[in-house]
């Protein structure tokens, strides 16, 4: 093993495989969140990786999660926390964009519940391992906030699930999905029993790849599952693909429902950098009435 101690909260070894395993473990914090401190540290290792380059990446994590994400714990973190935690969403998203853009293998070693942000983190990686265990659970829950995921989950559930299956499983309903659950809508590639030997089933992934690589909604070729939904609003796709969720369209967060429809729809026209910013344009205007 090869690396230098760090502090903070995020930290990464590089093994004798030239492996690079990035742990995750915010100093003081029951979970990770996503903060000054975790920007500054995925920085601070991305800059090494474009510099030194590795023959893959393993995300991980030393908590019981993998990662909170603070957009998902809204009424246990103080409002200016939170405040701050937003500010730092177009610095992080681009961040998770240099993560994908590597040009090596990235995998997510999900050891625990990724909820939110936490989930966006996993997404920007190339292959997902989750923990097949009774208290973990996987999602991107924002829409219950009347916001929408905000650092490419939405963009990158689209890319990989397609709109309706990302729009109807996971993006309207908003829901905390089991493993075996996220396993089965594409979402997690595949599950191991022990956190262990989830992080093995990830390094074995990252070995067994060629180089360079690239993430596969951005290959030559590549089609989005199901392609575009005839139905240009939610209610009529809901209506007809899935009438029990049309209960989402009377609620307090139907804007956002609406909303994240005509996001994922119009972000399969689009090339992925223009569709993130499309995320973020939409994010903003949801968050400014939710907070108004």
């Amino acid at each position: 093993m090869d690396g230098t101690p760090q502090a903070g909260p995020v930290r990464w070894v590089r093994d004798d495989d030239g492996v690079l395993t990035v742990t995750f473990d915010h100093p003081g914090r029951v979970g990770n969140r996503m903060n000054q401190g975790f920007h500054d540290g995925l920085s601070a290792v991305l800059d090494e990786l474009e510099r030194d380059g590795a023959r893959g990446v393993v995300l991980t994590s030393a908590k019981r999660s993998f990662f909170s994400g603070d957009d998902v714990f809204e009424d246990e973190v103080p409002d200016e926390e939170l405040a701050r935690a937003y500010q730092l969403q177009r610095p992080i998203k681009a961040n998770l964009r240099r993560l994908e853009r590597l040009g090596v293998p990235v995998a997510a070693a999900l050891v625990g519940s990724a909820l939110g942000g936490g989930f966006e983190i996993a997404l920007s990686t190339h292959h997902r391992v989750g923990l097949d265990a009774p208290h973990v659970v996987y999602g991107l829950p924002e829409v219950t906030w009347r916001i929408l995921p905000a650092c490419g989950g939405l963009v990158r559930s689209v890319r990989a699930l397609g709109v309706t299956r990302a729009f109807t499983r996971v993006l309207a309903p908003g829901e905390h999905l089991s493993a075996a659950t996220a396993a089965e809508i594409g979402l997690v590639d595949e599950l191991a029993p022990t956190r262990e030997a989830v992080l093995s089933a990830a390094r074995r992934w990252v070995l067994g790849q060629e180089r360079p690589y690239r993430q596969r909604w951005e290959r030559p070729g590549y089609e989005i599952p199901g392609g575009l939904p005839e139905q240009t609003d939610a209610d009529g796709l809901l209506r007809d693909v899935d009438p029990a969720r049309l209960t989402l369209l009377s609620g307090p967060s139907a804007d956002a429902v609406r909303t994240i429809y005509r996001v994922a729809r119009e972000s399969v026209r689009l090339d992925l950098d223009a569709a993130l910013d499309l995320e973020t344009e939409k994010f903003e205007a949801l968050l400014a009435a939710a907070r108004g």
